[in-house]
């Protein structure tokens, strides 16, 4: 199976400097914004999502990345095939 990655970023750049630094690596990756719903089929290895949180206040912010890490990661699930969530401090 292969490992899949979620990347939220706040703004649309950052979720597109993630994709390209995590492409160098070889890895094919996505940029996606707007309705994360949406997304569900994408096969890709890496989604890097805008959230479009950069203007709103720190615990607007949180909620909104928790809500969509929560609709794309099943934490109980063993194996999960769903998007694995980085760190963006984590791309070397």
């Amino acid at each position: 199976m292969t490992r899949r990655w979620l990347v939220l970023a706040d703004d649309l750049t950052g979720a597109a400097d993630c994709a390209i630094a995590l492409g160098r690596r070889g890895l094919a990756a996505v940029v996606i914004w707007g309705d994360i719903r949406s997304v569900r089929s994408r096969q890709e290895p890496i989604l890097a999502y805008d959230t479009a949180s950069r203007g709103l206040s720190a615990d607007a912010a949180a909620a909104l990345h928790r809500n969509v890490l929560a609709s794309r990661v099943d934490p109980n699930a063993a194996n999960n095939p769903s998007p694995r969530p980085i760190a963006a401090s984590n791309i070397p």
